[in-house]
């Protein structure tokens, strides 16, 4: 449920744009809920950004961590 507030006169516009909102987010949850992991992934150029970010995050994780899916049956036991 959305509530906005505005003039009137602004009504139709910001019915539309609430609507336009709540279906690009449904659309990003059925992305969201198909995601997997890949563990080297295909790159092109612009994807440069992504590569470090991954390199990045990689710095947290060891041989010992513990795998997705063993998490989420227990999440509090970690």
């Amino acid at each position: 449920m959305h509530r906005v507030y505005s003039p009137r006169h602004n009504a139709p516009l910001g019915a539309w744009m609430v609507l336009a909102e709540a279906w690009q987010f449904k659309r990003d949850v059925a992305i969201w809920n198909s995601k997997r992991y890949v563990n080297s992934p295909s790159y092109v150029k612009t994807d440069k950004t992504i590569r470090a970010f991954r390199a990045w995050f990689m710095q947290f994780y060891s041989e010992n961590s513990i795998p997705l899916k063993q998490a989420l049956q227990n999440p509090l036991d970690w």
